[in-house]
């Protein structure tokens, strides 16, 4: 169990740092948040920022953010190898919208986000999703789920609030 809520601690550092990243060029909001997981898991920095919708990365340079990134992964990943002795899994069990009302969503992105106008207006549709994991280390288990904040921008699905699920 240990070793799990080491992953789990590991995940939640991870998170900290990507305050403001999020996923997109998927189909659908359930996608994204797949495509955001595995690439986590999967230390797979240019994955990750190839999702990060250009509204959010607050003027900052992508080249820059992703080298930064992968760095921030390559540590948490050789952690969690260390305390697990590379015995370690995840998988995803469920994924599914749990709000999908689009205008008051966006309304609290309005609210949340620091966005200019225009930016704000290129929000087509907002949801919410929940993806449930199920972490594994040294055959111990340990069952988690994370909410996403997604929206369509120019009909790409991506992450707004990467860091509040963690």
């Amino acid at each position: 169990m240990r070793k799990v809520l080491s992953m789990i601690a590991m995940i939640a550092v991870f998170a900290m740092v990507l305050t403001f990243a999020g996923c997109g060029g998927s189909g659908s909001p359930e996608d994204v948040a797949e495509k955001f997981i595995t690439a986590f898991f999967e230390a797979d920095a240019a994955g990750i920022m190839d999702c990060v919708p250009d509204i959010a990365l607050d003027g900052e340079d992508r080249d820059e953010m992703e080298e930064e990134l992968q760095d921030m992964l390559d540590i948490i990943m050789e952690t969690i190898d260390e305390q697990s002795d590379g015995d370690w899994d995840y998988s995803i069990d469920n994924v599914e919208v749990t709000d999908d009302d689009s205008d008051e969503l966006i309304e609290d992105i309005e609210d949340e986000f620091d966005l200019k106008k225009k930016d704000l207006e290129s929000i087509e549709e907002a949801a919410v999703v929940e993806i449930e994991l199920t972490l594994e280390a040294d055959g111990e288990e340990e069952e988690t789920s994370f909410e996403f904040l997604c929206v369509e921008i120019d009909g790409d699905w991506y992450i707004m609030n990467p860091s509040e699920m963690f």
